[in-house]
C-alpha cells in the first residue's frame, strides 16, 4: 500500500492519529494498521474469495505465511462477519465489533458479581474505552483483551459452582482470546484469569476446589485446541522468523564473552 493510502491513516479506525514521517529514519509504528493489518485482512479475503485455505500471503514479496502469522486473525469473527462487506467497511464494522465486545463481557461479568445495572454500564464503558483498548482498537492487542472479562466470568463460575457451570463460557473466552492473534496478550489474559479463578476457588472449602480445578484447566485446554489451527503453523513457522534470528544471534554473542564483544569479531557462532 502505497503513501497515498498511509496518508489517511488520520481518518481510517485503528488507523495513526497524526501527522507521521512516512519513509524517513523515524518509523512511526501506529502506522501498522494501514500498511500491515489491514492488508492482511486483504489477502485473507482474497484467499477465500478464491476458494483457497488462507495459508499463504502472496502479495508479500515472493509470499510469506498468512494463517502462521497470527496477527493476520485469519479466524477472528470479525474477519469472517466482514465479508459480507467491502474491505473499508468491513474494517469499520471490525472496529465498532471489537468496542461492542468489550462492553458486553465487561457488563456480564459485572452482573454476575451482583452489581446493580447502571454500575455494570459504568463499569463496562469504562472498560470498553480505556486508553489500553482504544489505543490498540486497530491491533491484535485490543480485540484479545476485550475478551478478557468474558474468561473471568467463565472461571468465576466454574469455581462457585463446583465446576457445574461456566465451562463453555472459558472454552469459548479462550478461544475468542487466541483467534485476536496476539500470543503475548493471550498469555496475560490466561495468566491473570488463573490467578483470578484462584483466588475464588481458595475461598471455596477444601472439599469444594478439585473438580473445578480439573474442569477449569480441561475448559482451557479445549478452548486452545479449538485454536490449534493456528497456534501449530506458529510454533512450526517460529524459528524461521527475523526477530527470532536476531534474539538466537543476541544470545550467541553474550555467550561469547565480553573479550569477543568487545573485540566486534563474530566469530563462529555468527
Amino acid at each position: 500500500m502505497g503513501p497515498e493510502v498511509a496518508s489517511a491513516g488520520g481518518n481510517i479506525p485503528g488507523g495513526s492519529a497524526g501527522p507521521v514521517s512516512w519513509r524517513g529514519v523515524r518509523h512511526e509504528w501506529r502506522l501498522c494498521a494501514v500498511d500491515m493489518h489491514i492488508p492482511w485482512r486483504k489477502a485473507v479475503r482474497d484467499a477465500v474469495k478464491n476458494r483457497q485455505w488462507p495459508l499463504w500471503n502472496r502479495f508479500q514479496l515472493a509470499g510469506e505465511p498468512l494463517l502462521a502469522v497470527q496477527m493476520s486473525e485469519v479466524l477472528w469473527p470479525g474477519t469472517w462477519l466482514g465479508f459480507a462487506l467491502p474491505l473499508a467497511q468491513a474494517w469499520t464494522f471490525d472496529m465498532a465489533l471489537r468496542v461492542f465486545l468489550a462492553l458486553l463481557a465487561a457488563f456480564l461479568l459485572l452482573r454476575d458479581m451482583d452489581c446493580s445495572d447502571v454500575a455494570a454500564c459504568f463499569g463496562a464503558t469504562a472498560w470498553a474505552l480505556c486508553d489500553f483498548l482504544i489505543f490498540f482498537v486497530g491491533y491484535p492487542p485490543g480485540p484479545a483483551a476485550a475478551s478478557f472479562p468474558l474468561l473471568v466470568l467463565g472461571l468465576r463460575r466454574v469455581a462457585l459452582t463446583n465446576g457445574n457451570d461456566g465451562r463453555g463460557i472459558t472454552v469459548a473466552a479462550m478461544a475468542l482470546i487466541l483467534s485476536a492473534g496476539h500470543p503475548e496478550t493471550s498469555l496475560h489474559a490466561a495468566a491473570f484469569g488463573g490467578v483470578f479463578f484462584l483466588i475464588v476457588l481458595f475461598q471455596q472449602p477444601a472439599n469444594r476446589r478439585a473438580r473445578p480445578l480439573r474442569q477449569a484447566l480441561v475448559s482451557g485446554f479445549l478452548g486452545v485446541a479449538l485454536m490449534a489451527v493456528t497456534l501449530v503453523p506458529f510454533l512450526e513457522v517460529l524459528p524461521h522468523t527475523f526477530e527470532y534470528g536476531l534474539l538466537c544471534l543476541d544470545a550467541k554473542v553474550r555467550a561469547a564473552g565480553p573479550e569477543r564483544r568487545q573485540s566486534g569479531k563474530p566469530g563462529r557462532a555468527l
